[in-house]
């Protein structure tokens, strides 16, 4: 983690003291209705920390700091991109050769042509994770899902004429991840942190891959701080659908005090007046076709 003094040091030279209260005051009005459930928001402006504000609880006896590790889910694809992007630059890499140039394993089932540059459009119909034999445990053995990923088949997509692209939800990360590793002939976790985050000077605060040693700075979901190890082994074997609840009225009148609110609702009316003439337009066509018969 960052060492907490220095940075205390350098932010109270660039803090925006009203801004950060307004934030703080802000995240405690919306964590209101998951507490014990935590979070943090961190503003920068021109490089330089102006911002920021923490609430709840990470782990039991551990209340959230701005500095707290956290699991992230798709916003990882941006660092492997970003990744990716250095060691294009470095001439490591280049977007139109087949990833199979550099990852000879990939070729198999067809995806011999399939290059860097579709697979980071999403283009490369690498898409359905419904495609490789892989069960929970499978899935966290990073080395037997890149052998699985490189002997994945290609998976056309329903009315794939209709679409420019599928988003690689769940496999994009190992189809690059396996790349970096084999041009670079290092682990993603050293690349990631020779080529990009300590340069970057965040070498410890952005991982692939958590070190052992860093395990118990790892915010948890609020719902499993009172279950066991054991109970907590039984869940990883458990697939539990996320459930959305409806915002509470002090959540809704939390909104309704941002600067922001009146631009938000006048976007939604714009989507919804634009969904309205979709509509329209999908109905005309209809009728028109119907009365062509």
């Amino acid at each position: 983690m960052i060492d907490n003094n220095k940075t205390t040091q350098i932010f109270d030279q660039q803090i925006n003291i009203t801004l950060q209260q307004r934030l703080q005051q802000i995240l405690t009005d919306l964590q209101l209705d998951d507490a014990p459930a935590g979070g943090a928001v961190v503003v920068y402006q021109a490089g330089e920390c102006i911002a920021q504000a923490s609430v709840g609880m990470a782990r039991p006896e551990m209340p959230w700091q701005p500095d707290t590790l956290a699991i992230n889910f798709s916003t990882g694809k941006g660092i492997l991109a970003t990744l990716v992007h250095i060691l294009v630059s470095q001439q490591m890499l280049d977007y139109d050769q087949p990833i199979a140039h550099y990852w000879r394993a990939f070729s198999a089932q067809n995806k011999g042509n399939i290059t860097l540059r579709s697979v980071m459009s999403h283009q490369a119909n690498l898409f359905s994770i419904q495609s490789i034999d892989a069960d929970s445990e499978t899935l966290l053995d990073w080395d037997q899902m890149l052998n699985k990923v490189a002997a994945m088949p290609i998976t056309a997509s329903d009315h794939g004429e209709l679409y420019d692209s599928a988003y690689s939800a769940l496999v994009y990360g190992w189809v690059l991840g396996g790349l970096i590793e084999a041009v670079t002939e290092m682990s993603l976790a050293e690349a990631l942190r020779h080529y990009l985050t300590e340069p970057l000077g965040i070498a410890d605060s952005c991982y692939f891959g958590v070190p052992e040693n860093k395990v118990n700075q790892v915010a948890r979901l609020a719902k499993d701080f009172e279950a066991s190890n054991e109970a907590g082994s039984q869940l990883r074997h458990k697939r539990h659908k996320p459930t959305l609840k409806a915002d509470s009225q002090s959540t809704l009148r939390t909104y309704a005090s941002l600067p922001s609110y009146t631009c938000w609702q006048q976007l939604a009316l714009v989507d919804i007046q634009a969904a309205d003439l979709s509509s329209d337009d999908e109905q005309n066509f209809t009728d028109t076709r119907h009365g062509s018969y």
